[in-house]
């Protein structure tokens, strides 16, 4: 029994081997799949199905973007630095440039403008048979030296009366521009009495500049100078952006034999704040509502005519004071109304006009026709003169202007007449306007 019993197990065992052998070879060949399939997108799909497989998928994906050198995370970061860095220190290199060149075109720069006028007129007292022209251009140029110093320096040429024309020094401006309320300038530079001088016949609505061209020869307008300008210093400054100004100036220094003449502004704007040293008669659509006072005084500056040529002229002293007010308003897309008015009181015992004002009304039609806007005009003045028992003296300007680009570009067609008792005068003008 022993002897079978042994021989039972050996065989047993024998068989048991016999059976596994198959087994183990089996696992031996398919052990390398899992490999296999690690480096294959299907295997990839179809190892989450079994749970041994995931571990080694899962390992096999976090390792897979480790080597791969094209995109490493540890190189971009300092990549992305660099750059960053880079266009820093770039900017820091341009700034002191970008400062430079700022300063330069600021400091070093000269702004440069020609202004032109041009007219035809045909006038006469009983006819219109005397034909006229004459022409007005102006070279401007302003720029900055120093943050606190800037200049002017304009110059101008006429022609008419003469055919040859002249040609002079218009402004010569130094200017110490501290602060908004505290400026001062010096040299040749517009007299700062009226808003009318201001603007100039550049920036007004009527074509001809006011106070003059009376049938008369009365000049209704304050002591200035030649086109407006005089030598002299100005102290002048504003303050909430415009809302007031005030102007205090002497004049007529170009003789020191002469006294000085002062003169004085004060103007308030409340709508339209206007700032800087000049002001418009007419901003063609920004609603405005601003009025000026101002006065001069020049001792012995009212002179005479002796009775005898050989004798010195009698001398008074000489002053003035004078008002304005501008109104300005738009009217959506109605179109844009302007009204100004100005008076003028002149003392003095040999000044030949006591008095003096004017009134101005235009209506800047919002209707583009062709390239252009119509603007009618109609402006009174009356002179009075200061001897005892003399008319007044009266013009009138009625007047249609074609804005193609505002001011800086526009004609004018127009008729002025002026009576003073039995005196008459009246003409038919064309005038055409440009700046650039």
């Amino acid at each position: 029994m022993h002897f079978s019993r042994s021989a039972f197990i050996s065989k047993s065992i024998i068989i048991t081997v016999l059976l596994i052998a198959p087994f183990a070879s089996g696992q031996e060949e398919t052990a390398p799949a899992p490999v296999e399939e690690t480096t294959s997108a299907e295997g990839a799909e179809e190892v989450p199905t079994e749970p041994e497989a995931t571990e080694p998928e899962a390992t096999a994906v976090e390792e897979t973007p480790a080597p791969v050198e094209e995109e490493p995370p540890v190189v971009e970061t300092p990549t992305e630095e660099d750059e960053k860095e880079e266009t820093r220190i770039e900017e820091e290199e341009a700034a002191p440039e970008e400062e430079a060149v700022e300063e330069e075109t600021v400091l070093g720069g000269i702004n440069w403008g020609v202004w032109g006028r041009v007219d035809f007129a045909a006038g006469g007292q009983d006819s219109l048979d005397d034909f006229t022209s004459s022409g007005r251009f102006e070279l401007h140029s302003s720029g900055s030296v120093h943050k606190y110093i800037n200049f002017t320096a304009n110059f101008i040429a006429n022609y008419n009366p003469e055919i040859a024309g002249d040609a002079a020094l218009l402004d010569g401006i130094v200017q110490f521009d501290f602060a908004d309320a505290f400026h001062v300038w010096g040299g040749r530079m517009l007299v700062p009495v009226d808003r009318s001088n201001f603007s100039g016949p550049w920036f007004m609505t009527p074509w001809y500049y006011p106070g003059f061209g009376f049938a008369d020869g009365q000049v209704a307008a304050p002591r200035e100078g030649p086109a407006g300008r005089n030598d002299g210093a100005t102290v002048w400054g504003s303050f909430a952006g415009g809302l007031i100004k005030y102007y205090a100036g002497a004049y007529d220094l170009f003789d020191g034999d002469q006294s000085p003449l002062y003169t004085g502004r004060l103007n308030l704007s409340f709508l339209n704040k206007e700032s800087g040293y000049y002001s418009n008669s007419s901003y063609l659509g920004e609603d405005t509502l601003s009025i000026g006072i101002a006065g001069q005084y020049k001792g012995d500056g009212s002179v005479g005519t002796p009775v005898d040529p050989a004798d010195p002229a009698p001398t008074d002293d000489y002053a003035s004071f004078n008002a304005d007010l501008l109104f300005e308003k738009k009217f959506g897309e109605a179109g844009v109304l302007n009204l100004e008015g100005a008076v003028y009181i002149f003392t003095g015992e040999y000044e030949p006009t006591e008095a003096a004002w004017f009134g101005v009304a235009s209506y800047l039609i919002p209707v583009e026709v062709g390239i252009g806007k119509f603007q009618p005009v109609f402006r009174v003045q009356q002179a009075f003169a200061s001897a005892e028992g003399a008319d007044a003296s009266t013009l009138i300007d009625s007047q249609l202007s074609y804005l193609i680009d505002g001011f800086a570009a526009r004609l004018s067609l127009g008729y002025r007449y002026g009576f003073a008792g039995d005196l008459k005068t009246q003409s038919l003008y064309l005038g055409a306007q440009f700046m650039k």
